[in-house]
């Protein structure tokens, strides 16, 4: 069930995504990044133009899209952001700022590939349900385990 939903935010985000494009064929968002690679573990803070837009370290995983806008997300151990064209945005760390990057056609940090990253949760999918399985093939084991228990005590009560 969760395969279908996933497929369909994934698809909602790379219309969301694409649709950000202009007659003129200029894209109304920006998308930037903090470098170096490493550097999401030490972001604490994220502010575009003035408005902000985490304050914590709690940065979830950019799933094989960019971020929505005026969101983060981090992959491959860089935060990335996603604003409206024009705004500048700053990631932050306690007490000084992090180098941040404005993603352009020729950065390979900013390629995204969310079939990769589909193929990638369907795995993790697979394995979550391998492992349910398992855990309730050993509920099972004991339950059958404790009747024999049960089973070989009332026999020994008898005699």
């Amino acid at each position: 069930m969760k395969g279908p939903i996933f497929l369909v935010l994934v698809l909602a985000a790379k219309l969301a995504y694409c649709s950000s494009v202009t007659a003129d064929g200029n894209s109304s968002l920006h998308l930037f990044f903090c470098e170096p690679k490493g550097c999401a573990a030490n972001v604490t803070s994220v502010y575009c133009g003035n408005i902000e837009l985490l304050n914590g370290t709690n940065i979830p995983d950019c799933s094989g899209h960019p971020p929505l806008l005026n969101t983060v997300c981090q992959r491959d151990g860089r935060a990335f952001v996603q604003t409206e064209a024009g705004i500048k945005c700053d990631f932050e760390a306690k007490g000084h700022f992090i180098k941040t990057v404005k993603c352009e056609d020729s950065n390979t940090a900013c390629t995204f590939d969310p079939e990769a990253t589909l193929k990638e949760e369907k795995k993790e999918e697979k394995k979550e349900e391998e492992k349910e399985e398992k855990r309730e093939e050993k509920k099972e084991e004991e339950k059958e385990g404790k009747k024999e228990e049960n089973n070989a005590g009332h026999i020994a009560g008898i005699y």
